[in-house]
């Protein structure tokens, strides 16, 4: 059985999933936070800019989204690894590591 989502539910999805407001979310798609607030509750129809703008941004935070893993993920290994040969120093790397990991999902 396929769950098929609407427009809307995907936009709130992807804007929820990378922590952003309507407003930031509009800003990237070029439009109003106002219309923007439309698309989400699918009221309005979104143009055909609108869903090039949406899947062409969606594709892009996707890929990042998965370097970013990646990257943290190999980060965290590394401090794993230091850990075990510096314990002294596991508290001063964990919180390095942590605000790495907060100002990438900030982005």
């Amino acid at each position: 059985m396929t769950v098929q989502t609407t427009f809307g539910q995907d936009l709130k999805a992807w804007r929820t999933d990378l922590g952003l407001t309507q407003t930031q979310a509009a800003h990237l798609l070029a439009i109003g936070q106002s219309w923007y607030s439309k698309l989400e509750k699918d009221t309005n129809p979104p143009g055909h800019k609108v869903i090039e703008r949406f899947s062409a941004l969606r594709h892009s935070s996707s890929q990042q989204h998965s370097m970013y893993t990646s990257a943290c993920t190999a980060l965290l290994e590394e401090l794993r690894v230091e850990a075990g040969r510096r314990p002294k120093r596991t508290e001063e790397a964990l919180r390095i590591a942590v605000s790495l990991i907060r100002f990438v999902n900030a982005e």
